[in-house]
């Protein structure tokens, strides 16, 4: 799992020109995957809250849609890389 440091160094590695992101992705995308389902853990447990404010609620709830989209753009990449059917692309 990335640091949020690390998670940090790592999207601003992916905003270069000079940057292969296959290569990229290829290293790091089992630590990306563990980070986000470690950040969909922590955003539905803070749902479950009755304390949340309503428009808290709302924002939460937007970036567990996109947190869930992250982990399956990782899943089929790992799919496909376990089927060596040649590299998908994350941007």
């Amino acid at each position: 799992m990335f640091t949020i440091q690390e998670l940090e160094i790592g999207l601003r590695t992916l905003g270069r020109a000079d940057v292969d992101t296959n290569a990229f992705w290829d290293r790091n995308i089992a630590s990306f995957r563990q980070t986000v389902l470690f950040a969909v853990r922590e955003t539905s447990d803070a749902l479950l809250s009755p304390n949340v404010p309503a428009d808290l609620r709302g924002e939460l709830e937007g970036q567990l849609e996109a947190l869930v989209h992250y982990v399956e753009l990782a899943n089929r990449y790992i799919e496909g890389q376990s089927y060596g059917s040649g590299k998908r692309r994350m941007h």
